[in-house]
């Protein structure tokens, strides 16, 4: 077994470690297995983060959240970038892609700010990578907001978005009106189950943790 997480030594730092196990129990000491070191990954912050890996092809993808971006309305930090390392064996060493694979763009309404993070479904459908991503945006009133949408590639490298609007989005009453990020997803049979961060409120919010399910065709 492999244990992936970030660990945070600032405010605007961080790295990737990770640790392995015969039974859950009892740990290996930490690897550091990605640190920042790019340009596009030492801006406003020094982070690498939010890892997600996948064995694919004989090689191990390491999907990862870099440097952030300051939101105003709730005094604390966001990823900016989503990159993507590969390596041959689970703990490295990791070849990182030189530029970022997903990034602010002003054309995507729910990813105009930042790129959030991201992770893969376990298998292609269709002949295409299917990942879930909660970028960071500001909305038309000038609020930041995240959302969960869904993506898509035929390299998992290249992205675009799929859907129009998100699969799971802040709601204008309730416990999820400011931001629905910070997720994981799990494999049940033919359901994806989805655990997610929702915050109600900005600067002086409440976060709770919520649950979606997604039944796949058979």
């Amino acid at each position: 077994y492999y244990l992936f997480y970030e660990r945070i030594w600032s405010f605007t730092d961080s790295e990737i470690l990770a640790r392995s196990s015969t039974d859950l129990v009892d740990w290996s000491p930490p690897t550091v297995v990605l640190a920042p070191s790019l340009p596009w990954e030492t801006g406003a912050q020094h982070t690498t983060g939010n890892p997600f890996v996948m064995k694919r092809d004989g090689a191990y993808w390491l999907y990862y959240s870099a440097d952030g971006v300051f939101l105003p309305d709730t005094g604390f930090y966001e990823p900016k970038f989503i990159g993507l390392a590969r390596a041959n064996a689970p703990l490295g060493p990791y070849t990182k892609e030189p530029e970022p694979i997903l990034g602010p763009d002003w054309r995507e309404p729910y990813r105009n700010y930042g790129a959030g993070s991201m992770k893969l479904l376990d298998e292609q459908i269709e002949g295409r990578w299917i990942a879930l991503n909660n970028g960071i945006a500001f909305d038309f009133e000038g609020r930041t907001r995240s959302a969960i949408q869904v993506l898509s590639s035929e390299d998992g490298i290249h992205w675009e978005t799929l859907c129009p609007a998100p699969i799971l989005a802040p709601t204008d009453e309730g416990w999820k009106t400011s931001f629905v990020y910070a997720f994981d997803t799990a494999r049940a049979g033919d359901t994806i189950r989805v655990y997610f961060n929702a915050r109600q409120g900005w600067r002086r919010g409440t976060e709770r943790i919520g649950l979606a399910t997604l039944t796949l065709p058979r």
